[in-house]
């Protein structure tokens, strides 16, 4: 069996590399690589990336969860610096494989450690936890049942302090609670190359590859104890009129952590995390439909954008009044089910629609899109073809995208080679006055058609930085430790 890990990130080794169809195939749309369908079938829900390296690990139905890699070959090695490098999705292994008993269900959530290659966990919709080293040849670490019902958004809480590192949260969905599990307590890590079962270093992996990868994956892991209830706090103090959750993401915050919870009835709510409690959240009206989704902006603490089952986008400041906190929205005129801010563009917001509010429907605004806040009444960027669903998403570097869909495919999307509404338009914005004496005016902004609506996007340098990103660093987080107030 392929493992999980590859040491330069370059060749792909005796692993499969999934694609669409038979190697003929074109490239995907947007113009990176073929996509990768699993065999399982069925929906892909969704996806994470790791923030040192470039491992995925996706979920979905009917029993799918899958640990994947993003792979590249050095354009040095395919003709030169002016060769482009080729991307590939290479599928590594089957992780429902290593479940036991009722923990062999459908996958309801995947999260990465932050500032971890390997490490992972994923929840069920019968209410199992199972935590993963991707880097062993028997990558479960553990797997207990945490909640009597179905668990969904695990989110591993960013180290604001040596405190909460290795503390992972998610909802349950029967009771709406919010749950934390203290893992760092039990979590020892072991520096690569001290592994002590396997002190020689020995390849395990029945290849080519030798068993270190060079690309500062991190340490291998272990756990020193027995994960019981007594290493789990609810974060909701209240047990009754508790909203169900459907989103959860975190940021550091001072010496603590933030929640950003989406829940039902049209409400979003900031918890802020010290020690092994929250104080009372901070609850704001959104409007009267489900909160589907929301995020933290990445560079300004203040702001979050959250989207709700009634097609609007919304941009709000936690320094105001629930009532008063929305300064931008977005009419996407679709139901959004994913918001992600785009990477060093604090300006710009990429969204994919609602799953249960689109059915065979392919309009535009249901599909993969990237909003220009600036510019809001078409998006700036489109992915995927005429409004395929993408489940889920995350941005690997400023210029790419990286989505699971209903079609049981993963893709890598690049701006440079996206759909661009904004080019056919010969009037890309228009302003209407009145003045105190009545008269009216009417002022355009017109332009040229077919034009690049972002200024010069270099396709070749967009494709070798990522290959940079991938090989020094790894994919981009979703969470900031970086931003400021203001």
């Amino acid at each position: 069996q392929a493992s999980d890990r590859q040491p330069s990130l370059r060749s792909s080794g005796p692993a499969t590399m999934l694609h669409g169809g038979a190697d003929g195939d074109t490239l995907s749309e947007d113009g990176v690589c073929r996509p990768c369908r699993l065999g399982s079938g069925g929906n892909l829900c969704h996806i994470a990336g790791s923030q040192r390296g470039a491992h995925l690990l996706v979920g979905g139905s009917p029993h799918t969860l899958s640990s994947l890699e993003l792979v590249y070959s050095d354009s040095l090695e395919a003709g030169g610096s002016d060769a482009l490098p080729t991307f590939s999705i290479v599928m590594r292994r089957n992780l429902i494989s290593y479940q036991t008993g009722r923990a062999k269900t459908r996958s309801t959530g995947v999260c990465f450690l932050p500032d971890s290659d390997n490490l992972a966990a994923s929840c069920t919709n019968s209410g199992y936890f199972c935590l993963w080293d991707l880097a062993k040849p028997e990558p479960l670490l553990a797997q207990w049942n945490a909640h009597s019902g179905p668990l969904q958004c695990p989110t591993f809480l960013p180290a604001g302090s040596s405190e909460l590192s290795g503390r992972l949260v998610a909802a349950g969905n029967q009771d709406n609670s919010l749950q934390m599990w203290r893992l760092g307590e039990l979590l020892e890590r072991k520096e690569e190359g001290h592994d002590e079962a396997n002190p020689s270093g020995i390849n395990v992996y029945g290849d080519s590859r030798s068993s270190g990868n060079g690309n500062g994956s991190g340490p291998r892991a272990s756990l020193s104890g027995e994960i019981t209830s007594a290493l789990k706090t609810d974060l909701r103090t209240q047990k009754h009129d508790r909203r169900k959750i459907f989103d959860i993401h975190a940021q550091t915050f001072g010496d603590g952590v933030r929640l950003l919870v989406s829940q039902d009835e049209g409400y979003a709510s900031i918890y802020n995390i010290t020690g092994t409690s929250s104080a009372q959240p901070l609850d704001f009206q959104v409007g009267m439909k489900k909160v589907l989704s929301g995020r933290f902006h990445p560079q300004i603490q203040t702001m979050f954008a959250v989207a709700a089952e009634d097609q609007v986008l919304r941009i709000m400041d936690s320094r105001m009044n629930s009532t008063d906190a929305c300064c931008s929205k977005v009419r996407a005129s679709t139901s959004i089910g994913v918001v992600r801010w785009r990477p060093d563009h604090q300006d710009q917001i990429a969204t994919s629609g609602y799953t249960e509010a689109v059915a065979n429907t392919r309009r535009m605004n249901d599909g993969l899109l990237v909003w220009d806040l600036r510019r809001p009444a078409y998006p700036l960027h489109q992915f995927g073809g005429h409004g395929d669903l993408q489940s889920d998403f995350f941005w690997a570097d400023t210029n790419h995208l990286i989505s699971c869909s209903r079609d049981s495919q993963v893709r890598l999307h690049s701006v440079s080679s996206s759909h661009q509404p904004l080019r056919s338009m010969c009037c890309s914005a228009a302003s209407w006055s009145l003045s105190t004496d009545g008269s009216e005016g009417l002022a355009v902004v017109a332009e040229d058609i077919d034009r690049d609506v972002e200024g010069a996007t270099d396709h070749h340098s967009s494709e070798h930085e990522l290959m940079e990103t991938l090989r020094h660093r790894g994919f981009e987080p979703d969470i900031s430790a970086s931003a400021v107030c203001g």
